[in-house]
């Protein structure tokens, strides 16, 4: 990025001095290519792991981040209680896998 003399002057000055610290929390469904499903099964259970993702995230004061189909990441402010915060949310869809995974079988075509 080129150095900006007008930085300073600039109306995202703000921004320089700003400093957030956030953690993000990256989720994806594993070999999804692989799936034997119809599309509009795989949409289907792509919607589903979605959703449920981002229920227990933002359960967990997490904001979506980013969402390419079969994963993405929230984020996290880390002050406060808010890294453990992500801890529980990972540990929540960690530990909720195994349901979920049954779910999405039985959704495939």
């Amino acid at each position: 990025m080129p150095e900006n003399d007008n930085f300073q002057n600039d109306k995202w000055q703000w921004l320089h001095d700003l400093k957030i610290e956030l953690a993000l929390l990256q989720v994806d469904i594993v070999a999804h290519s692989s799936i034997v499903a119809s599309d509009a099964g795989k949409v289907t259970i792509k919607v589903i792991f979605g959703d449920t993702i981002q229920n227990i995230a933002i359960a967990h004061d997490g904001k979506p981040f980013s969402w390419a189909g079969d994963g993405g990441s929230f984020m996290f402010l880390t002050g406060g209680n808010g890294f453990n915060q992500l801890v529980n949310a990972a540990l929540e869809i960690l530990d909720g896998m195994p349901n979920l995974n049954e779910r999405l079988r039985e959704r495939q075509d």
